[in-house]
């Protein structure tokens, strides 16, 4: 690229530590959304600025799948049920299954503890080439998840739905990636039903210095 392609940095607009600091604080896993989900541009521009994520070699080869339709959002749902349940037949004494019954017994009642109604899902896939391509994705999804403040919006990672992609044939064949192509990671998106009036503590992160 030449310089002429790219903009000019402009540090004042860079966010204060403060800024920064209450951004990372507010930030919260949101199970409960609005109905409405953001536009099309919303989630366009979202991705756009995940897209500035460190990548492996620069290779910037993780690739994007989005979901906003509620009739293919509920099917996706149902089908990680019908793996849940698959499960359950081969195993009802896992560790699990107490979990698992809850979230089949929910969806029968019309109740979504799997992607929680959630009005978009974003998924991250790509090909495998270098191995560090689950990590680009993951830093990527973080990326996405830290820069929808900005638009109101509130995140979570469907870990669920990732397990049941990587064990339930039906389900990969319905996400129908590009040949090759393995899921990475699958976020949640939409805007927040309840607004958080607290700021959550965390325990202060262990630390060796050598």
């Amino acid at each position: 690229m030449s310089p002429k392609q790219c903009p000019t940095a402009d540090y004042k607009l860079m966010p204060s530590l403060e800024q920064v600091e209450r951004a990372l604080r507010l930030r919260r896993s949101i199970r409960r959304f609005k109905e409405t989900g953001p536009e099309k541009k919303v989630v366009e521009r979202l991705i756009g600025l995940a897209g500035y994520a460190p990548s492996g070699h620069n290779l910037q080869s993780i690739r994007w799948q989005v979901f906003a339709n509620r009739a293919e959002l509920d099917r996706l749902v149902g089908m990680v049920c019908d793996w849940i349940g698959k499960m359950l037949e081969e195993n009802p004494d896992s560790p699990q299954a107490p979990l698992f019954r809850k979230i089949v017994k929910a969806w029968s009642e019309e109740m979504d503890l799997v992607l929680h109604r959630a009005p978009v899902l974003v998924l991250t896939h790509s090909r495998i080439r270098t191995g560090t391509e689950a990590t680009d994705a993951a830093i990527a999804l973080a990326y996405l998840d830290f820069a929808s403040l900005s638009f109101g919006l509130g995140c979570c990672w469907a870990g669920l739905f990732k397990m049941g992609v990587e064990s339930w044939e039906p389900l990969r064949q319905f996400l129908n990636l590009p040949h090759g192509h393995q899921l990475h990671g699958a976020m949640m998106v939409g805007y927040p039903k309840y607004e958080f009036k607290r700021v959550p503590l965390r325990n202060y992160p262990e630390v060796k210095w050598r």
